[in-house]
């Protein structure tokens, strides 16, 4: 539970963005997961701006 909430914390706060060019390849097992993991970039949201939710 303590995982879910950083990660939350920290989606808050940043942008995530896949990062370009890089390939992702599915790997298959009991869940589909990519093969090489993930590679974004994050970039910080400005303090001052709201993240808004409907």
């Amino acid at each position: 539970m303590e995982a879910a909430l950083l990660l939350v914390t920290i989606a808050q706060r940043f942008q995530i963005d896949l990062a370009p060019g890089y390939p992702i390849v599915p790997q298959p097992s009991i869940i589909l997961c990519p093969e090489n993991g993930l590679k974004v970039e994050l970039k910080q949201i400005a303090e001052h701006q709201q993240v808004q939710t409907s």
